[in-house]
């Protein structure tokens, strides 16, 4: 059940992504912050973008409009 849900969950997540690729772009900025930002700190980086995105989605959406004013 759980694999089915994250897929299609997945799937969603990937289209709106492809939607904006400057936002996508973002997103794998973000990541990559982040997980530069967990290893200084000794935690865990997070798996993969899909699941960094799926923590945070509404605050990464509202820091990427921020910065496009």
């Amino acid at each position: 059940m759980t694999k089915v849900w994250r897929k299609k969950e997945w799937e969603e997540a990937e289209k709106e992504l492809k939607a904006d690729p400057a936002f996508q772009a973002f997103i794998q900025d973000m990541y990559i912050k982040n997980t530069v930002e967990r290893q200084d700190d000794g935690r865990t980086p997070f798996l993969n973008m899909f699941e960094y995105y799926r923590t945070y989605p509404g605050w990464l959406k509202e820091v990427y409009k921020k910065k496009r004013g």
